[in-house]
């Protein structure tokens, strides 16, 4: 029932869609999930909205910026510490999010994969993953599963959502 006052207290729905509430308890409980949905099946909800029950920080892997983009300000919009790095930013803007990283200001960190150029272009070379390792962690969300993040960071679970 927590789950269903969350949802709608933070997102305004008043119930979920199939199969997002039997993914998010099986989340929430530990167990590593591998979700399979429809687009516009709701498959971010089924992370962000876990992300707000656990301490730390949930990173979600994405290499779609555009999306993170716009998921990051839906998030904000209704009140909820999220963030993203990618390649789009300028060392400045990664240097301030990767400062709120360390303060503990985001519930979700949306990552996409940063080449070597990339981070060396930003000033950032190591910085990001020194950082994230460093992050109160919980569950990472690699969505959708395609790419996946090759760095040595200790998650507690995973969930793919596909």
């Amino acid at each position: 029932m927590e789950l269903k006052n969350r949802l709608k207290q933070v997102f305004g729905y008043d119930s979920f869609r199939e199969h997002q509430e039997e993914i998010m308890e099986a989340s929430l409980v530990g167990k590593d999930v591998v979700a399979v949905l429809p687009t516009g099946g709701g498959k971010s909800l089924c992370y962000q909205l876990p992300a707000l029950f656990r301490d730390g920080l949930t990173v979600v892997v994405s290499p779609l910026i555009a999306l993170m983009k716009d998921q990051v300000d839906q998030l904000q919009a209704v009140g909820v510490g999220a963030t993203y790095l990618n390649s789009s930013l300028d060392a400045v803007t990664s240097q301030s999010r990767l400062q709120g990283l360390e303060r503990g200001d985001y519930k979700l960190l949306y990552l996409a994969r940063i080449s070597h150029g990339d981070l060396h272009k930003n000033g950032e070379i190591g910085g990001q993953s020194r950082m994230v390792r460093g992050a109160n962690q919980n569950q990472p969300t690699i969505s959708p599963c395609n790419r996946l993040l090759k760095a040595n960071l200790n998650f507690k679970g995973i969930m793919a959502v596909v």
